[in-house]
C-alpha cells in the first residue's frame, strides 16, 4: 500500500484552528479533524488539495464561510 504525505494547501494564510487543536475541543466539545484558516491578503486565496483525496462537500457554510471537506486515505 502506497502512503502519501500531505502538503500545505495555500500560499498565504493564518491557521485559526489546527488539526486536533486542544482549544477547539475545549470550546466546542468535540475533536477537530481539519485545519481552519483565513486569508491574510485578499488578492489571491486559491486553495489546493493537500494530496490525493475525495471531496466530500464544498461551498458556503453560513456562519463559517467557504469550506471544503476532503477525505485523504493512506496518509503518514
Amino acid at each position: 500500500m502506497a502512503y502519501q504525505r500531505l502538503v500545505f494547501p495555500v500560499k498565504k494564510a493564518k491557521i485559526t484552528a489546527g488539526y486536533m487543536a486542544k482549544m477547539y475541543k475545549e470550546k466546542h466539545g468535540y475533536n477537530h479533524y481539519g485545519v481552519d484558516m483565513i486569508c491574510i491578503n485578499d488578492e489571491d486565496f486559491t486553495v489546493y488539495a493537500c494530496g490525493n483525496g475525495t471531496v466530500i462537500t464544498a461551498g458556503n457554510d453560513v456562519g463559517l464561510g467557504y469550506i471544503t471537506v476532503i477525505r485523504y486515505d493512506n496518509v503518514i
